[in-house]
């Protein structure tokens, strides 16, 4: 298992102050990976009564079978105060994300890939107001991929 930790702090002014922090949990066993990686952001614009503040966690997993693979990923947002705008208010609501993907690797490097992803809220964050499972909106998203990845020498 690999553990990776960030963070980021900044001050441009006596009134406003940026934090991030970020860590990652990832691996693999036998023909499978995983990941787990969470975010927490914490910002203060013209002083602590305008913070906006927002957090983050998903769960990856995949495997390969030969020149084949499948990978899903879920995932959850949770606004606090972020996106203001005088039309909308303060955002509070959550975000949850799932992503389904498959691929075949036509020859070392390259990869074809057929993508699902779906992003749904319980409040009016989307476009799309007719969303599956009592979620308010809803974004469906489908790819067709094809990805180069020239040897880089790492493993």
């Amino acid at each position: 298992a690999d553990l990776r930790f960030s963070a980021i702090y900044s001050e441009a002014t006596d009134t406003e102050r940026k934090f991030e922090f970020n860590g990652v949990l990832s691996g693999n066993y036998a023909n499978t990976r995983y990941g787990l990686e969470g975010t927490w952001f914490d910002n203060d614009i013209d002083g602590p009564n305008n913070r906006q503040s927002a957090w983050d966690v998903t769960l990856y997993g995949g495997a390969t079978w030969g020149a084949w693979s499948s990978d899903l990923r879920f995932g959850y947002t949770d606004e606090e105060g972020t996106n203001s705008t005088a039309e909308a208010g303060t955002r509070t609501n959550g975000i949850w994300r799932f992503t389904a993907a498959g691929g075949y690797q036509i020859v070392e490097g390259v990869v074809v890939r057929a993508e699902y992803r779906v992003d749904a809220s319980g409040a009016d964050t989307c476009d799309d107001d007719d969303g599956l499972f009592g979620a308010r909106d809803m974004i469906n998203t489908v790819q067709l991929q094809l990805l180069w990845t020239p040897a880089t020498g790492q493993d």
